[in-house]
């Protein structure tokens, strides 16, 4: 006679009201107990998950020039896609010019002054106005105003980028997020 391995019939499984038998057609076919699986893990709670670069980028510009929507600057920099080194001379040059009481229009022209001055390709006026719903009006006259104002000097300083860029990493590694 071969050897069959038989289960205790006394043995069960610890059960709690809201697990489900097991439904499998051979063994209940057969009329064998009905074993409740067991839950091994309990449900765990997912963290959030991290905000996008857009997003911890517009909370880093709103720490340095605050008053601008967090929102408004997320969905330009999603629009525009802009480099590092693009997005922190436009903090520069927003932050030289205007100390305080910063606008949307002030920062979108920053960007756009210094998409021009860093990149070969450039986005239109136009395409500034259609990604931050900021009119193509103020922004050329904000534009040529600034640019006289400044007497066309858009160059800044290596150490500027430098510390800005340094503040940058550590915004992120703090986890200052506002979002």
């Amino acid at each position: 006679m071969p050897y069959v391995v038989q289960y205790l019939p006394q043995y069960h499984w610890p059960s709690f009201s809201t697990q489900q038998p097991l439904h499998d057609p051979y063994y209940q076919h057969h009329h064998h107990q009905q074993v409740y699986a067991p839950q091994v893990y309990a449900p765990q709670i997912q963290p959030p998950p991290p905000p996008s670069y857009e997003e911890s980028m517009a909370s880093f510009i709103q720490s340095l020039l605050p008053g601008i929507d967090t929102s408004s600057i997320t969905a330009t920099l999603r629009a525009t896609n802009l480099s590092i080194s693009t997005v922190l001379i436009g903090i520069i040059y927003t932050k030289r010019r205007y100390p305080y009481n910063v606008r949307l229009a002030n920062l979108i022209v920053g960007f756009a002054l210094a998409n021009k001055f860093n990149d070969d390709n450039t986005f239109t006026n136009r395409s500034w106005s259609t990604a931050s719903g900021v009119a193509v009006e103020e922004l050329n006259r904000e534009e040529k105003q600034w640019l006289e104002d400044i007497k066309w000097g858009l160059l800044v300083n290596a150490e500027d980028i430098w510390a800005l860029e340094q503040y940058w990493e550590s915004f992120q590694r703090n986890c200052y997020y506002t979002v």
